[in-house]
């Protein structure tokens, strides 16, 4: 008994000293179930629609308000279309797209800044527009919708706010190209740049997460200007409160914190991105190295007066053996100046230049690479931007284009410039199509386009023609004349009077530019300001026909027939075959009741163009007045068959016809001019009157006559014509109730002229007959 006692106390000696689970079995146990529990949190935040803080909120920078870059637009059928707001449109290109998007679309939006947008044109010509029309026919089995959502003056940050509102629209890739205009606005950074590295890093990390962010929305503690800088809502530049870059200075420790931002918002467009499953592309920004002077120079901390002063004295000497072609005298005194202050950018500057022109183009662009890094006014990016733009791609597993080691390759000795330049970042034209061809060859490469066999240098050609013929000159030049206002706002003479000379080309005292402007006049209903223009075009140059002719035209509208013929005269003594001119000096003549001279200028039209359809339809309509209907018929056949869509010849030749005594010829005629224009109201008259109340019952078609009235009013044509056509109709299928009530309206309605007529058809329905047209 003992004995078993001992052997059983052992036992549970044994059992109650025996080793549990190691203290790290027990770690990873607890960390395991924190991971656990933190996946499912936000796994279940997700399905709620919680979205991590970053998506939403820059902690370094915050908006004093948020204002929609897209407002949904209803449309009468089909989806609502979002357009670009229009208290947006100062900075953003007017674009328009399904708020849902349609099946099989691949849709692209590229963010940035002005170089995105366009500038200093617009979408037409920037690469968004290039590559709206590239990719269809370089990759026709898919299809493609490209929207310009570039920003003039937007930095990485806003980019960030764009992005936020975009992630909503179904993405399935974001181009971005940004990093010129990280320091166009005012902003302070406090100390937060200066906590380490790896602590930074995991507060990052922490804002990715969807716990955070709800934790943050249930404690409701609000962004502060304490916490971050408050923009304004829309961009208010440095540039925009100073003459010229005056304001700026340098600050090392800023621009550190600049970039920092910059790298920190490219990973927030990643993010972003990414969180609706759709990609993106990293663009690196070209700048202009070779004819781009630095925007401000500021001599290093600690010179005293004399260096100063030696320094100022040495680039003198420099720019003076310049000018004489002295380049390999002008150079050592470069490098003097150098070694005193080797962070003055116009010192790089000149130097680069005397280095090309001496042909060591190595050296010349390291030296006009710092000189655009030593800019205190930095409007392009820098050389540590381009560093992180790749730094963040390779970290975050996305493509990177880099669109300025493409251009330098191009470039003549490595070194772009003003071949594809218009300023310090702004590209021509053909510089935008050359940045949409290279991102097509990129997204070829990550397998986003699928080139087709047609695509080769051909197709390319066809695709910028047509562009080219959409280009609208006189925008071209009004925008190099505002960019050469803003070049020499800053000081950059020599690049500002390059695009004025530009400009000078396009919008300068030039006959052609004035017509130009006068035909946009024409097109926003501007008579006198297109009168305006014509004159000035013709005092210029006094044989420009075509200016001649359009003055004429509007001088007609405006009831100045007299004056309006001298043009149209003048004209036509320019080059006595310009049809257009003596068909509309016809026109006037017979204003002026010079009928006889009218028809003569009609036919001599129709000598120098037999298939001038309108020339036939104004001859046909003076003949008609003339009483000469054979002549006149046969015009207006001619009209018709030259242009079977002339809708008003039709009309007109309804009315003859019916005049004639050929109704059923008519109302081919209405029917037809209907067809091709269904909102054409004074033919559904026409038709239903003919319809309702012709004698010959043959013709008559009361039912067909009262759709036609009905459509009528019912679309708000409430006058006292419609509402005859409508209760003769009525009258014609037997409901002279209805007839005599709508008679009676229309008699109300009716103007003194008529209400005699109106009433003698009243007093038929009154008494149970229809109406009959008088033969």
């Amino acid at each position: 008994m003992s004995q078993s006692n001992t052997e059983a106390s052992a036992e549970n000696a044994e059992s109650n000293s025996s080793p549990g689970l190691s203290a790290w079995k027990k770690a990873l146990f607890a960390l395991t179930i924190t991971v656990f529990f933190f996946v499912v949190c936000e796994v279940l935040l997700a399905l709620c629609g919680v979205r991590p803080v970053l998506y939403d909120e820059d902690p370094f920078v915050g908006f004093a308000s948020h204002i929609p870059l897209f407002v949904e637009q209803p449309q009468d059928e089909g989806e609502p279309l979002m357009v670009t707001a229009k208290n947006k449109r100062t900075y953003f290109n007017h674009q328009k797209f399904s708020r849902q998007k349609a099946p099989g679309v691949f849709r692209i939006f590229c963010v940035g800044g002005s170089t995105t947008y366009g500038r200093p044109y617009e979408d037409l010509t920037s690469f968004s527009g290039w590559l709206r029309e590239l990719l269809p026919v370089a990759d026709p089995s898919q299809k493609w919708e490209v929207i310009n959502a570039g920003g003039i003056s937007y930095a990485s940050y806003r980019v960030c706010g764009v992005i936020e509102e975009l992630i909503e629209y179904e993405p399935d890739l974001f181009i971005i190209y940004s990093g010129h205009n990280e320091f166009l606005e005012r902003r302070t950074y406090s100390d937060m740049f200066e906590t380490p590295k790896t602590w930074t890093a995991a507060q990052q990390l922490v804002n990715r997460t969807r716990t955070f962010s709800a934790l943050k929305k249930i404690l409701k503690r609000p962004q502060t200007s304490q916490d971050s800088t408050i923009l304004e809502s829309e961009v208010n530049t440095i540039l925009d409160h100073s003459f010229g870059p005056e304001d700026y200075t340098r600050d090392d420790t800023l621009r550190g914190q600049v970039i920092d931002h910059y790298r920190f918002n490219l990973g927030r467009m990643i993010d972003m991105a990414s969180s609706v499953n759709a990609g993106a592309v990293l663009v690196v920004p070209a700048s202009n190295l070779k004819n781009c002077s630095p925007f401000k120079s500021e001599r290093r901390s600690g010179m005293d007066q004399a260096e100063s002063q030696q320094v100022e004295s040495l680039v003198t000497h420099a720019r003076e053996l310049q000018e004489a072609g002295k380049f390999e005298e002008a150079l050592p005194a470069l490098d003097e100046a150098r070694e005193i202050d080797d962070r003055y950018a116009d010192v790089e500057y000149l130097r680069g230049l005397i280095l090309y022109e001496l042909g060591d183009y190595e050296q010349a662009k390291a030296s006009l690479i710092r000189a655009m890094d030593e800019d205190v006014c930095p409007l392009r990016q820098l050389t540590a931007m381009r560093t992180v733009l790749s730094e963040v791609a390779a970290e975050r597993e996305v493509p990177l284009f880099d669109f300025s080691a493409s251009i330098e390759n191009r470039a003549p000795n490595g070194i772009p410039g003003e071949e594809i330049f218009l300023d310090h970042v702004h590209l021509t034209i053909a510089g935008y199509k050359r940045l949409a061809l290279d991102l097509v060859d990129s997204m070829s490469q990550q397998g986003i386009v699928r080139i087709a066999e047609g695509w080769d240098e051909g197709a390319v050609e066809r695709i910028a023609q047509k562009i080219m013929s959409q280009v609208d000159v006189q925008a071209q030049g009004k925008a190099l004349k505002n960019l050469a206002k803003v070049l020499d706002w800053a000081g950059k003479k020599d690049e500002s009077g390059k695009l004025v000379a530009k400009a000078q080309q396009i919008l300068g005292d030039d006959p052609g530019v004035y017509f130009l402007q006068g035909t946009a006049a024409d097109a926003s209903n501007s008579l006198d300001e297109a009168i305006e223009f014509y004159r000035k075009t013709v005092r210029l140059q006094p044989d420009h026909k075509r200016a001649h002719n359009n003055l004429g035209v509007d001088l007609h509208l405006q009831g100045n027939y007299e004056e309006a013929a001298h043009h149209f005269g003048e004209a036509k003594r320019i080059d006595p075959e310009y049809v257009d001119a003596y068909n509309n000096l016809g026109n006037t003549l017979r204003k002026l009741k010079r009928t006889d001279e009218a028809v003569e200028h009609y036919e001599k039209a129709l000598q120098l163009q037999p298939d001038y359809a309108r020339a036939h339809n104004n001859l046909a309509n003076t003949l008609r007045r003339l009483e000469r209907y054979d002549e006149a018929l046969v015009h207006y056949e001619q009209a018709v068959l030259m242009k079977p869509k002339f809708f008003e010849a039709r009309r007109n030749f309804g009315l003859l016809l019916t005049h004639l005594g050929r109704p059923l010829d008519a109302v081919t005629q209405y029917e037809e001019a209907l067809r091709f224009k269904p909102d054409f109201v004074e033919v559904r008259v026409y038709l239903s009157t003919l319809l309702s109340t012709y004698p010959d019952e043959k013709v008559r078609d009361g039912q067909r006559a009262l759709e036609l009235a009905e459509q009528l009013v019912e679309g708000g044509n409430n006058g006292a014509p419609f509402l005859g056509a409508l209760a003769a109709a009525h009258a014609e299928l037997g409901d002279f109730a209805k007839a005599v009530e709508v008679q009676e309206q229309a008699l109300e309605v009716a103007p003194e002229p008529m209400k005699k007529v109106l009433g003698e058809h009243l007093e038929l329905y009154r008494a149970g007959k229809p109406l009959r047209m008088e033969q």
